[in-house]
């Protein structure tokens, strides 16, 4: 019995060697290094890694609580507080430039918003020129469509 065991563990470890998962890249040891543009799903989660202060840590779980509210996915046309600007949801989650929940937006218009939705060569989502821009979630105003993005 304690043979078979002995096989069973050995030949769990040799599958596990074999399967040998891709190193994910830390964000924070990478910025300046990256040569081209790279998907953010390479990079370990949380991508931000600083500490949060109590305020920053309360910002993010009201971020969370109100993207649950909101009901919130990537293809939902938005409405933002200023300028009553339109905008398609492109991106929502954690990025390693800040804390908290962000939303990547592509901007209705011509070049209304600031990039193509990357930063410091980590891509985020993808726009066109000039139209990208980050926001927190509580600066949108409103959902005006809800047709969710295709999956590729």
């Amino acid at each position: 019995n304690k043979k078979w065991m002995k096989y069973v563990q050995t030949t769990q470890i040799a599958k596990k060697s074999k399967k040998k998962k891709k190193k994910l890249m830390v964000a924070a040891e990478q910025l300046g290094k990256l040569k081209k543009i790279t998907p953010y799903t390479k990079f370990e989660t949380p991508l931000y890694i600083l500490p949060l202060n109590v305020a920053e840590k309360k910002k993010v779980k009201d971020d969370k609580y109100m993207l649950r509210d909101m009901g919130l996915m990537p293809g939902y046309k938005v409405q933002l507080k200023t300028k009553n600007m339109k905008a398609t949801v492109k991106f929502i989650g954690q990025v390693h430039f800040t804390y908290g929940y962000i939303v990547g937006l592509e901007m209705a218009g011509n070049g209304n918003g600031k990039h193509v939705g990357e930063m410091d060569k980590i891509r985020y989502f993808e726009s066109k020129r000039n139209s990208g821009l980050f926001v927190r979630i509580d600066s949108i105003e409103k959902v005006t469509d809800k047709k969710k993005l295709k999956s590729t």
